[in-house]
């Protein structure tokens, strides 16, 4: 990642973290710079297998990965 892109996000990082989500909750987030493997083939059904909630506004954007009890 260049300079200039990882100043940009801790920027954008640093402008979220001091608000409070709607159950008062501080946020917390990481520039992740680990390297990964590309190409991996996903099938259909396995996103479909993922405990996934939406939330209420813009739920296509904004959601939740459960863990299974």
């Amino acid at each position: 990642m260049e300079n200039a892109d990882v100043l940009a996000i801790q920027t954008r990082i640093e402008a979220v973290l001091p608000t409070l989500n709607e159950y008062q909750r501080r946020r917390f987030c990481v520039i992740d710079e680990s390297d990964y493997v590309i190409g991996i083939k996903v099938s259909d059904e396995e996103p479909e297998r993922l405990n996934i909630v939406n939330a209420d506004f813009h739920g296509e954007w904004n959601y939740s990965l459960l863990a299974y009890s």
